[in-house]
């Protein structure tokens, strides 16, 4: 009976579910400082349609859902609401085309800070990119505009593939 222990416990393992393995949200870290208000971020979210990647570092939680289809984006209203603020980043992760950032707050500044702003790559605001089959994460840091500075800001978040 002994013998038979460990094939039993073993497959008394394998009839117990487990639950789905969830995606691990996306963080962020650093801040915006818009004019004289400094913004923390604190969530991050990646999205591929087609050859456009979107990228929005924000402080705090909306739905994924948010960065994909056609624009204007459905984060781009929750920002009009007031309901999200932070950066929306859109580029070819592949070519080598400016990154058009957008502030995604429209109570802090004026169309000039607000965007979008075209960013040549060799201006370095986007660093230490890294974009992966399901992951995607990098380094934004710089002066975008007379009131718009990027603090630090690190992120990391699952990749979305529209299809």
């Amino acid at each position: 009976m002994l013998r038979f222990m460990p094939g039993l416990l073993a497959l008394a393992a394998l009839a117990i579910p487990f639950p789905a393995q969830a995606i691990d949200p996306g963080v962020a870290s650093g801040s915006i400082v818009v004019g004289a208000e400094r913004l923390p971020l604190t969530h991050a979210y990646a999205h591929l349609r087609g050859p456009e990647i979107r990228i929005a570092v924000v402080d705090r939680e909306v739905p994924q859902e948010s960065i994909a289809g056609t624009s204007p984006l459905a984060i781009e209203t929750l920002a009009l609401d007031n309901k999200v603020r932070g950066l929306l980043l859109r580029f070819d992760p592949e070519g080598r085309g400016d990154i058009v950032l957008r502030v995604l707050d429209p109570r802090t500044g004026s169309p000039e800070t607000l965007g979008p702003h075209s960013i040549g790559r060799s201006a370095n605001v986007l660093t230490n990119f890294r974009l992966g089959q399901n992951r995607v994460l990098g380094d934004l840091e710089g002066t975008v505009a007379a009131q718009l500075r990027i603090v630090r800001v690190r992120f990391s978040a699952p990749l979305f593939h529209e299809r």
